[in-house]
């Protein structure tokens, strides 16, 4: 048995809806949790979230007190 072409069902576009990748990054929780990180390499991913407007960060809870005064003024906020 051949399948057919593919149908629409109740009148529904097959094309999927645009989403920008600027949407996309407002939905990822990024974690900067490796313990080898050195403090250059999570100030790097830090700035990466920064940038692209990644929804939240998670670090080390050594990282924390850096991470707040390094996004103060960049659009963040902590969680308390």
């Amino acid at each position: 048995m051949r399948a057919g072409p593919a149908r629409r069902i109740g009148g529904m576009s097959q094309t999927p809806p645009a989403v920008t990748v600027a949407q996309i990054a407002g939905m990822i929780d990024h974690a900067i949790l490796k313990p080898e990180l050195t403090r250059a390499e999570v100030d790097a991913q830090l700035d990466v979230a920064a940038e692209h407007r990644i929804f939240s960060v998670c670090v080390r809870p050594s990282d924390i007190a850096h991470a707040v005064e390094r996004l103060t003024g960049r659009g963040w906020r902590s969680a308390p």
